[in-house]
């Protein structure tokens, strides 16, 4: 009786561990935030663009109106803030980022001082792997991939554990927490 009584104790426990991984699993990311070559709303997260290509730097609020901040880290290791500007729940933002330094770039957004988000995306030189051009995009070399090549979080996470996470060789963990791609749906 006594182990029967354990085990159900341990089942529910389990259960209870299973239905709170769940419900947070669930739970919609409080800011959606992402590096993109283009500056449509259409344009997909991207880890590489070309020198010349529009870039923006994209910020929602899912959860309430803010005012946020976004950075950007150059390879010149200078720094550049856009002045605070306000996001109104559920609008999709964007910063154009005028950078054609080649190079690795970092960007940071910012609510109430505290950063909301990172995302590092290299500019390369023209002719290179860099997104914009979808015949370029077919010629890329299998060992090119970035956000832009996966339409879910899932899949690019699928794909980071299956090649090489601890050394990101694609960048698709931009802030190296051990996330592909986070701000995929």
């Amino acid at each position: 009786m006594k182990r029967l009584t354990t085990l159900a104790v341990l089942l529910l426990g389990v259960g209870l561990l299973a239905s709170a991984a769940l419900a947070s699993a669930k739970k919609p990311a409080v800011y959606r935030h992402y590096v993109a070559c283009g500056l449509s709303q259409k344009a997909k997260p991207a880890h590489k663009c070309r020198k010349g290509r529009k870039k923006g730097a994209f910020f929602r609020s899912n959860k309430a109106d803010v005012f946020y901040t976004v950075c950007v880290s150059f390879p010149t290791k200078k720094h550049l803030c856009a002045p605070k500007q306000e996001a109104m729940q559920g609008t999709l933002y964007v910063n154009e980022i005028t950078s054609n330094i080649v190079g690795k770039h970092q960007v940071t957004w910012f609510v109430k001082g505290k950063r909301v988000g990172r995302f590092i995306f290299t500019v390369v030189p023209k002719g290179s792997g860099g997104h914009g051009n979808r015949t370029n995009r077919r010629k890329r070399s299998r060992r090119d991939y970035d956000c832009s090549d996966f339409k879910t979080h899932a899949a690019a996470q699928r794909f980071f554990e299956r090649h090489h996470p601890g050394r990101d060789p694609f960048n698709l963990d931009g802030d190296g927490d051990g996330k592909a791609c986070e701000s995929l749906p």
